[in-house]
């Protein structure tokens, strides 16, 4: 296994990853116990589905977002570089996260609506903070 982890959060327009629109993805590599390299992808899929909630709790102006991010199709080639500078290639990445199947959920289904093989990438395995911490509170 390698020494690294890939971070991910996401800040979406809704909860339901088949309805609401992806707006970005922030990706942080942490090896050797800190943090080696960011980014953070803003997401413009055409159409963004969003509901008022998200966007205050997330605190993104729709209008200013729709400036600066980017096509979704960008946004995979750009997660894709960043993984092929970062990561060895012949091993798939373990991502991790706090609630992290939530954003999991979204970067799937960004992968697979634009016909984009997520497990050729990304391993079967997750790291969940929200359980790690639960497990040693209850510890």
């Amino acid at each position: 296994m390698q020494n690294k982890i890939l971070f991910i959060d996401t800040e979406t327009g809704g909860l339901d990853p088949q309805k609401y629109s992806l707006l970005s993805v922030c990706l942080v590599v942490w090896e050797n116990n800190q943090i080696t390299k960011t980014k953070e992808i803003l997401i413009n899929d055409g159409v963004l589905y969003v509901t008022d909630e998200a966007l205050s709790i997330n605190n993104i102006n729709i209008e200013e977002h729709k400036k600066l991010a980017i096509p979704s199709i960008d946004a995979i080639l750009e997660i894709k570089q960043f993984v092929k500078e970062t990561f060895f290639h012949k091993e798939k990445i373990t991502l991790a996260g706090h609630n992290v199947q939530f954003d999991l959920n979204f970067l799937k289904q960004l992968f697979y609506k634009h016909d984009e093989s997520f497990h050729s990438i990304f391993s079967h395995r997750i790291i969940d903070t929200s359980s790690i911490l639960y497990y040693l509170f209850l510890s």
